[in-house]
């Protein structure tokens, strides 16, 4: 089993950005792989950034936006959106 995964899954139930399938394909995951989970509340901005660097492997299953010209691409954790510009030095 792969021990260096970390899984973020916001789900963002009971809002306008409910991700249906995030429950069906974290158990799908957690089945085969053990890791560290991060769901609901705990898919803080803060929480990933925490744990990204001790993981090889990370899989997000938010929802982001490729930006355009004006606005740069994000990634939505479940307390805030996170833009390109905070993942680059």
């Amino acid at each position: 089993m792969i021990t260096t995964l970390v899984i973020i899954f916001p789900v963002f139930e009971n809002t306008a950005y409910t991700l249906t399938y995030s429950k069906n394909e974290m158990q799908s995951i957690k089945s085969n792989f053990s890791g560290n989970y991060l769901t609901n509340t705990a898919d803080t901005f803060d929480n990933f950034k925490k744990n990204a660097a001790d993981y090889s492997i990370l899989h997000l299953s938010n929802h982001a936006d490729a930006g355009d010209v004006i606005t740069p691409a994000s990634i939505k954790f479940y307390d805030q959106e996170s833009f390109i510009q905070n993942y680059t030095s």
